[in-house]
């Protein structure tokens, strides 16, 4: 395999990797800068495969639609990562729309360039990935596919700068705040973006000299090929260190898994105290839904669990005695069914005196959340007439 063709497939094997860890920055959190890198990362990843796959592949009738399908793509990818790291620098919605509505301009004019160049000549030479096309054979090339190749490094160039800029002040912004693996994925990316700008700029002087006349004597695949693959697969590869954090942004998700699952066995009860005790949740909390959590599911387990808790203290005042068998769960599990009915007509439901609440401490939310999925289950099987098999422990224990 030649050294291009490796270069490639490296290239597009880290954008995959890119993918990934933009995902999991998704899961994580999908602001509107990480949807923006997310995608421009995907673009990016598939420009790669575009040029990497047999010209045959995007090949419909007599047309090539490989150059610009990877080119409107790569286009695309130009846009969305200077935009997701603008909004991530830029202290103010009108400076990040300052900044981007003339890149946004620009990038249309670019694309509206390439397509419609393509569209005039759609059977010239030089849109070919192949050893009989323009691109890898050398010679003189179409007048209108040379304008469109200047639009698009025109326009890369410009992004490219800009993208320099702003990962450095990122890997700035990153040091000084103690986000030493977010520092050291912007300097690997801003140096990604030295070859880039160099292959933009080959691109704009190779095909000016076409577009008047003058043939360079080697060919633009000898330059492209290599400054392209090499510099994207840094860039992507500082995109993949930055997003994936050292590892911690797998944990994270997984975690953020979790606690989607075992809220949505906990939500029915929260609901229950939610009507009864209106006064003791903040605001509504939407019910978890499908298998992916959403950036909030950090905080909605947190605020149940604040919330059931609260919920519980104030049921112990109202005189119910639970029984002293079982476990904590089951405890307060009686508390719910018997003072939830209770909390909602006015009425006391018993003498008792007010009691100190079951044991809810927990060192970690996850192992408190789990806890309060026995509770919702011990409630329902009050309700249902079933008998759970008895728990002793608190919900310190992680055995849950």
């Amino acid at each position: 395999m030649e050294l291009t063709s490796w270069v490639l497939v490296a290239a597009t094997a880290t954008g995959g990797a890119a993918v990934v860890s933009t995902a999991f920055a998704l899961l994580r959190g999908g602001s509107t800068a990480t949807r923006h890198l997310a995608g421009g990362v995907t673009l990016l990843t598939v420009a790669l495969f575009v040029q990497a796959a047999p010209d045959r592949t995007f090949t419909v009738g007599s047309l090539h639609l490989a150059w610009t399908l990877q080119h409107v793509a790569a286009l695309g990818a130009a846009y969305l990562v200077p935009s997701g790291f603008a909004r991530v620098t830029e202290g103010s919605p009108e400076g990040i729309d300052r900044f981007l509505r003339p890149r946004l301009a620009l990038m249309w004019v670019a694309g509206a360039v390439v397509v419609g160049c393509f569209a005039v000549r759609p059977h010239a030479s030089d849109w070919l990935f192949s050893p009989e096309g323009r691109y890898e054979a050398g010679g003189p090339g179409d007048p209108y596919a040379a304008l469109a190749h200047i639009a698009f490094g025109a326009y890369l160039a410009q992004a490219v700068a800009v993208l320099t800029w702003l990962s450095r002040r990122t890997a700035r912004l990153a040091r000084e705040t103690g986000r030493g693996t977010v520092a050291a994925g912007m300097v690997v990316h801003a140096w990604g973006e030295v070859p880039i700008f160099v292959f933009a700029l080959h691109m704009v002087a190779y095909n000016t000299a076409l577009l008047f006349g003058v043939v360079p004597p080697w060919p633009e695949a000898d330059v492209d090929q290599v400054l392209m693959p090499f510099g994207t697969c840094l860039l992507l590869l500082g995109l993949a260190i930055a997003a994936a954090g050292g590892g911690g942004q797998a944990r994270t998700v997984v975690r953020r898994f979790r606690y989607h699952r075992h809220r949505r066995l906990v939500h029915p009860l929260w609901t229950e105290v939610a009507a009864a005790m209106p006064a003791v949740v903040y605001t509504d909390l939407p019910a978890p839904k499908g298998f992916l959590p959403d950036s909030r599911a950090d905080r909605d387990a947190y605020r149940t669990v604040v919330e059931l808790r609260d919920a519980l203290v104030l049921l112990c005042q109202i005189g119910i005695t639970p029984s002293s068998g079982g476990g904590s769960a089951e405890r307060a599990a009686e508390v719910f069914a018997v003072g939830l009915p209770a909390w909602r007509t006015g009425s006391r439901p018993g003498d008792g005196d007010p009691v100190d609440p079951p044991v809810t401490s927990a060192p970690t939310l996850l192992i408190e959340l789990r806890w309060w999925v026995r509770v919702a289950k011990a409630v329902d099987a009050i309700t249902t007439g079933v008998r759970l098999p008895p728990v002793v422990s608190g919900p310190s224990d992680d055995s849950r």
